[in-house]
């Protein structure tokens, strides 16, 4: 298939139109929802985690439950 000279970058225009829509597009979804997703970011990371109880902490736990499997076996 032979193409004209004045084809041969349609396609690359294309793609960069596209590029810079979803560019476009990126940066207005940040500007309406940055805050909102910042606030969600600083509320999850200043929650504070649960202390693990003792029986849990560490892999003394899973230890424990392999020996507990390999005397059954």
């Amino acid at each position: 298939m032979s193409f004209s000279p004045n084809e041969k970058g349609q396609g690359l225009v294309e793609y960069a139109l596209i590029l810079i829509l979803l560019i476009i597009i990126i940066l207005v979804v940040i500007r309406l929802f940055g805050p909102s997703i910042s606030d969600f970011v600083n509320n999850l990371l200043s929650t504070p985690t649960p202390t693990p109880t003792p029986a849990l902490e560490g892999s003394g736990f899973l230890l424990g439950k392999i020996a507990v499997i390999a005397a059954t076996l």
